[in-house]
């Protein structure tokens, strides 16, 4: 499920230029927690002789991730309905400038 969504995800609700770096950009932190985990995983299991603690940790940090992501898209949505307000108060000017500069002609 997560390679259909990954194709599409970069595409929505971020651009389509530059795909395969973004793509490789949002891979990183997700390819380095799958290498840091089980060493993670163990050295909680070591301290604790239990995993208990263990699926807590897991737990808390997929509850981060999940609060992360959300906050991330609220983020991206809001710059991107500024950004569009911007240019249309851009075209919006040059629109006026261009009545004015033709109405001294």
């Amino acid at each position: 499920m997560m390679t259909i969504l990954w194709g599409t995800i970069v595409q929505d609700l971020m651009w389509t230029k530059g795909y395969g770096a973004v793509s490789g950009m949002l891979s990183f932190p997700s390819n380095v927690a799958k290498g840091v985990a089980p060493i993670a995983a163990a050295s909680i299991w070591n301290f604790t002789r239990g995993y208990v603690a263990v699926e807590w940790t897991v737990f808390l940090v997929s509850i981060l991730s999940v609060t992360a992501f959300f906050l991330a898209v609220r983020v991206s949505r809001h710059a991107t309905t500024a950004l569009r307000d911007i240019s249309r108060l851009r075209v919006q000017h040059s629109y006026i400038r261009h009545e004015d500069t033709c109405r001294t002609k």
